[in-house]
């Protein structure tokens, strides 16, 4: 199958690609359908065609939205629902359980990762997934955590007093001088700590991983892994220009793909009819 769109569908945002030759030529994420509209008819005004579509994702609602608009534009879609249509054996105890989320990333991380080395990929989103593709090219496992914004609203509900605070481009502050810093800084630690202790054991067992980043809330970890400053040159080198620092005191070539889903939807489907 060679897709004109690739469209992922999530809990909290749906992100989106438009696809030409093989290629993706634009990319992003929304929170409505009116702009993967605007962006799809537009390309289909180019095309003089009806789009074919490759569409997965967690949240089945939305999901059945899209794919209803686009077949009622008479365009084709095709719908990843299960492990088994993946390029990537799955090697867990009840495969058809993992998130297909997390199976994406997985299959864009074996492409991408260097022969011989694992892969590990790290999704932050409404909640965090960290996973292992192993030196052979399976998905292995992984843990969940809760995201971010999960991580604040709970301490806000679930207590009298805590405020809500905002988790957009978190900066720690150590030591937390006020509440919202306490907070922040908090969730900071609490989701880099999660991926440096994963990136630690997978380690132990004697793997060299590559890791692999992505996810709409993954601001609140580049300061704590990478060390950099939000902001910096340093920083808009690793986001925007591919240089790939190495985790401090863990010695592991860090990536940053923000298209890392799109890119596992992309490559599936050269494996689909």
């Amino acid at each position: 199958m060679t897709p004109d769109v690739v469209v992922d569908v999530g809990n909290s945002r749906t992100k989106y690609a438009i696809v030409f030759r093989g290629e993706i030529i634009i990319d992003g994420s929304i929170g409505e359908i009116d702009e993967i509209i605007i962006h799809a008819m537009f390309f289909d005004n180019i095309s003089g065609k009806g789009l074919r579509w490759l569409v997965a994702g967690v949240n089945p609602v939305r999901q059945a939205e899209i794919v209803a608009w686009a077949r009622c534009r008479g365009d084709h879609v095709t719908e990843v629902t299960n492990y088994r249509q993946l390029p990537i054996t799955v090697d867990v105890a009840i495969p058809e359980k993992v998130g297909i989320d997390r199976l994406f990333g997985a299959v864009a991380a074996n492409r991408l990762r260097t022969p011989g080395h694992a892969a590990i990929t790290v999704d932050v989103g409404t909640a965090m997934t960290v996973n292992l593709i192993d030196a052979t090219g399976r998905f292995v496992g992984g843990v969940i955590v809760p995201g971010p914004r999960l991580m604040a609203k709970a301490l806000h509900d679930g207590t009298a007093k805590l405020p809500l605070v905002g988790v957009e481009f978190l900066n720690s502050a150590f030591p937390g001088k006020n509440t919202q810093d306490a907070i922040t800084t908090g969730i900071d630690f609490a989701l880099a700590g999660a991926v440096q202790m994963y990136v630690q054991r997978v380690k132990g067992r004697g793997d060299d991983p590559e890791l692999y980043v992505t996810g709409g809330g993954h601001d609140t970890i580049f300061t704590e892994l990478t060390g950099f400053e939000p902001g910096s040159i340093s920083m808009q080198n690793f986001l925007f220009n591919n240089v790939a620092p190495r985790l401090p005191g863990l010695d592991v070539v860090m990536r940053w793909e923000s298209r890392l889903n799109l890119l596992g939807l992309l490559y599936t489907a050269e494996t689909l009819p």
